[in-house]
C-alpha cells in the first residue's frame, strides 16, 4: 500500500506530511505533500481518550494561505510557522488544563501552490484555481488525509479506517489568509467553494453530511479597491493603461479596465459568502510604507467616506492609541472585533479598528443592483477621476458594512533606510535657529540652498500649536474612539520619513517603502527573509490571535458524531 512518510518537526504534535522521494511507492501525484497538521489529541494518552464518558468531538480547522502577485508558497512560510507555533502552544496548554470531555482541536495549514507562475491571467482564473485547491484539500482532510501518513486515495484500504471515520463526522472549519493579490483571489474563490461536504464525501452509505464552516477571512496588504487611483505616485489614466498592459489580464483587473472588481462588491454571490465568515480582518500598512498597496486601498478607505470605525482595546502600552473600545447596541460590533485580551500587542501595531456589521446596508438596493443601478455603477466605474472617488466611497461603505477588524501596522523602523550623515551639533543649532526665525543671517544668499516653510509673522503660541498639530498625531488620535474612513485616511496615508513623537527636521530619515514584504515577513527567498525580519512580531501576533479566535469561536459549531 502506498504511504507518505511523516516527519515530525519541532515537536511530536506537529506533523509535516512530506513525500519520501526515495520511496518508489510514495504518492507522487499528491498535491498536499507538505501540509502542516497540529493535533491536540497527539498530546493525550490513549487511556485518557478511552476513559472519556462520551465521544469527544475534534474540530478540524483548515487554514488556507494564498500568496500574491509573482509569489510562491514560501512567501507565506513565516505566517505558517507563526500559526503552527501558536497552535502547538495552545495544544499543550489545553491538554494540561482541560477535562477529557471538552472539544479538541486539530489545525491543518496549507499554502496554495496552484497559482505559482500563474498570477498574470486575472482574478477570476486565479480565484477558480484557489477554489479547486481548497475543495481538494477539504476532501483530502475529510477522507483522512494526513492521519497516520495516509494518502487520500488509500484510506479505504487501511486497517485503522474505523478511527478515520470519526474525522468525517466531526466539525470542519475553513479560514483563509490572502496576501496582496491573494486576498482578491480569496474573495473570488468563495463563489466556487463546496460548503456542503456531502457532495464529495466518499460513496459509503455511512458517510455523514458535513457543512464546512467559514471562520476567519483575513487579508494582508490586499488592494481591495484596486490600484487605479491608488498608485504610490499618481498616474494619469494613460500611464495606468501601460502598466496594466504589462501585467496582462491581472493588470486590467487591478486598474479597472473591466468590471471584475465591481462584481466583487455588488454581486450577491460574491458578497453573501464573505458575510458568513465569523471574522473578517484586514492588516494594513500605514504611514506610506507600502509602495505596491498603499493604505487607502488596503484599508478600503475613500476620501470623504463617512464609514464609521471604532477603536479596539489591545494590550499596547499607554503611548499608543489602542486603549478603548466603542460598542453600539444597534449594531453587532462584537462580531468583527479581534479579541486580544491576553495577547501582547507588538509596537508595530499602532491601532486596531472595527466597523459595525450592518447587513441592512448590504441589503439596500439589491433588486436595483440587478438592473438599472448596476448599469449606472459600471458606467461610473469607467468614468473620470471625479466620479471614481464616488465609486470608491460606495465600495468602501459596502465592504465596511460586513463588519471588519482593521489592524494598522507601522513598519517605518523596520523597512530599509538610506544611510545619511549625522549632523554636527553646530549644524543642528544653526538650522533649528533658522527654522525658528532667530538667525540674523537668514536673508543672506548663503542660506538660499535651505528652504523651509516658515512664517516669521506667527506668534509663539501659533507656532507651538502648529507644531503640535503636525507632529503629535498619535496623541491627537488617542483623544477619540470613533472616526470616519475619510478621517483615518487623512491621518495615516503619509509620513514615511518621519518618526512618531518628534518634531525636529533632523528626525527625517530617508526610507524605502518595502512594507508590503516586511509586514508579512516574506520568506519566498533568502533575500526577502533577511530584509523582512522586522515583520515577524506582527505575524507572531497574527498567528496567536487567529488560533485564539478559532478555539474560542468553535464552541458555537454544532457537534455531529458518526453522522448523528
Amino acid at each position: 500500500m502506498n504511504r507518505l512518510s511523516s516527519s515530525f518537526l519541532l515537536s511530536p504534535k506537529s506533523i509535516i506530511v512530506a513525500k519520501d522521494e526515495e520511496d518508489e511507492n510514495s504518492c507522487n501525484d499528491d498535491p498536499f505533500s507538505t501540509i502542516t497538521i497540529i493535533d491536540e489529541n497527539n498530546n493525550r494518552n490513549n487511556a485518557d481518550l478511552a476513559s472519556a464518558s462520551e465521544p469527544v468531538s475534534t474540530v478540524t480547522h483548515i487554514i488556507f494561505l494564498i500568496h500574491g502577485w509573482m509569489g510562491n508558497a514560501l512567501e507565506m512560510d513565516y505566517i505558517r510557522e507563526s500559526i503552527q507555533n501558536a497552535a502547538e502552544a495552545a495544544a499543550v496548554a489545553t491538554t494540561k488544563n482541560s477535562d477529557n470531555d471538552e472539544r479538541h482541536h486539530r489545525f491543518v495549514i496549507h499554502s496554495a501552490a496552484c497559482n505559482e507562475d500563474r498570477t498574470n491571467d486575472g482574478i477570476v482564473a486565479g480565484g477558480a484555481r484557489i477554489a479547486n485547491e481548497i475543495n481538494s484539500l477539504v476532501r483530502y482532510i475529510v477522507d483522512g488525509g494526513g492521519v497516520g501518513g495516509h494518502c487520500s486515495n488509500d484510506i479505504g484500504n487501511d486497517e485503522d479506517d474505523s478511527n478515520n471515520s470519526k474525522i468525517h463526522s466531526d466539525p470542519v472549519t475553513l479560514s483563509i489568509i490572502g496576501n496582496s493579490l491573494g486576498g482578491l483571489y480569496a474573495r473570488q474563490s468563495l463563489v466556487d467553494i463546496d460548503w456542503n461536504l456531502e457532495e464529495f464525501s466518499s460513496s459509503s452509505s455511512s458517510s455523514p453530511s458535513i457543512t464546512l464552516t467559514p471562520m476567519i477571512f483575513l487579508t494582508t496588504a490586499t488592494p481591495h479597491l484596486g490600484i487605479s487611483g491608488h498608485t504610490y505616485f499618481p498616474l494619469p489614466r494613460a500611464a495606468e493603461f501601460v502598466v496594466a498592459k504589462g501585467m496582462q489580464e491581472t493588470g486590467k483587473d487591478f486598474f479597472r479596465f473591466n468590471t471584475i472588481l465591481e462584481d466583487l462588491f455588488h454581486k450577491q454571490y460574491h458578497t453573501d459568502p464573505l458575510t458568513r465568515f465569523q471574522q473578517r480582518i484586514a492588516y494594513v500598512n500605514v504611514y506610506g510604507t507600502d509602495f505596491q498597496v498603499p493604505t487607502a486601498t488596503a484599508a478600503f478607505w475613500a476620501p470623504g467616506s463617512d464609514s464609521i470605525h471604532y477603536k479596539v482595546r489591545t494590550t499596547t502600552d499607554t503611548n499608543t492609541c489602542t486603549d478603548t473600545v466603542r460598542e453600539e447596541n444597534d449594531v453587532d460590533s462584537k462580531s468583527s472585533v479581534l479579541t486580544s485580551d491576553i495577547i501582547s500587542t507588538p509596537k508595530e501595531i499602532v491601532m486596531m479598528l472595527t466597523t459595525p456589521r450592518r447587513i441592512d446596508l448590504l441589503n439596500e438596493g439589491k433588486e436595483e443592483n440587478d438592473g438599472h443601478e448596476k448599469n449606472e455603477n459600471r458606467k461610473t466605474s469607467q468614468s473620470k477621476d471625479d466620479d471614481r472617488t464616488e465609486v470608491y466611497r460606495a465600495w468602501s461603505k459596502r465592504l465596511d458594512a460586513m463588519g471588519w477588524t482593521k489592524v494598522l501596522v507601522d513598519v517605518r523602523e523596520n523597512v530599509p533606510s538610506v544611510p545619511v550623515r549625522s549632523p554636527t551639533p553646530s549644524e543642528v543649532s544653526s538650522v533649528d535657529s533658522y527654522v525658528k526665525g532667530d538667525d540674523d543671517s537668514s536673508d543672506s544668499s548663503d542660506n538660499t540652498s535651505i528652504v523651509y516653510d516658515n512664517n516669521n509673522n506667527e506668534d509663539d503660541d501659533d507656532k507651538s500649536n502648529k507644531k503640535e498639530d503636525n507632529n503629535d498625531i498619535d496623541i491627537d488620535m488617542c483623544k477619540e474612539d470613533t472616526w470616519t474612513a475619510g478621517e483615518l485616511l487623512t491621518k495615516f496615508k503619509g509620513g514615511l520619513m518621519t518618526t512618531s513623537g518628534t518634531n525636529s527636521i533632523w528626525s527625517l530619515k530617508p526610507r524605502i517603502p518595502l512594507g508590503h514584504t516586511v509586514m508579512i515577513a516574506n520568506a519566498k527567498d533568502e533575500f526577502n527573509r533577511k530584509v523582512t525580519e522586522g515583520g515577524k512580531p506582527v505575524m507572531d501576533y497574527l498567528g496567536l490571535s487567529l488560533v485564539q479566535i478559532l478555539m474560542k469561536s468553535s464552541s458555537t459549531i454544532p457537534t455531529t458524531i458518526n453522522g448523528r
